[in-house]
């Protein structure tokens, strides 16, 4: 409205003039701090840091997308990371920790892969190569399982009857791959004395598998043999 007037009469209501902003939203880029691309699983972490080409006077939300062989959720998870991370209207970067989790799982080293979308129109990607994209390893510090050899009965009494040949993962311990064990046979008896698997797979996040040694009957009269496993 008009202030004042000097020799005359104000009249007429207030009017508004909207200065449109033209200038582009800004980009946003992910930094993983320090350019670490690695962490160990026990007590390992990095800041995921999303960085903006010029402030805003809007708060910005930044949108993280998850993949890789590492996992975010549920049971057996391997890390955390929250799904966003805001910018403060007039800042240019904000930061959230991506942290392992420990366990008890020999596996192979894990990838996080992390990529970026925006959120709303306050913000676009940075289109330039690798900006929206960052990946960290996640590496394994437990050790390679140790394989225990036992059989259920360390005889067999008659020709036909059988056993079981037990593997196992020493204390209890566990792969995140499968376990591959190759057995050989020697000792008195021979291939026409018995059957039995030569390789036994203990699956992944199990601990055991076992695979029955059997007898075979024949019309010798022969003293007991022995069949020795490795």
């Amino acid at each position: 409205s008009i202030g004042s007037v000097s020799n005359a009469t104000a009249t007429g209501t207030p009017k508004t003039v909207t200065i449109e902003d033209d200038d582009s939203a800004p980009k946003a880029s992910v930094v993983i701090t320090g350019s670490f691309t690695t962490m160990n699983e026990t007590a390992g972490s990095v800041m995921v840091t999303a960085v903006l080409d010029a402030a805003s006077d809007l708060s910005t939300v930044v949108t993280l997308t998850k993949s890789g062989v590492a996992t975010a959720d549920g049971t057996g998870a391997d890390y955390t990371l929250g799904d966003t991370i805001t910018v403060p209207a007039g800042s240019t970067q904000a930061s959230i920790t991506l942290s392992a989790l420990h366990d008890t799982i020999y596996e192979v080293n894990e990838a996080v892969i992390i990529t970026i979308t925006c959120e709303g129109t306050t913000c676009t990607v940075n289109p330039a190569a690798g900006a929206n994209t960052k990946t960290v390893n996640i590496i394994d510090d437990d050790p390679e399982p140790t394989v225990n050899l036992t059989v259920a009965s360390n005889t067999i009494s008659t020709e036909t009857g059988n056993t079981s040949i037990n593997v196992s993962l020493q204390g209890g311990a566990l792969s995140s791959q499968p376990v591959t064990v190759t057995l050989s046979f020697a000792g008195t008896a021979g291939s026409t004395d018995y059957t039995a698997t030569t390789t036994l797979t203990i699956p992944a996040l199990q601990t055991s598998s076992s695979t029955p040694l059997t007898g075979l009957a024949d019309a010798l009269d022969e003293d007991a043999e022995t069949v020795e496993i490795r």
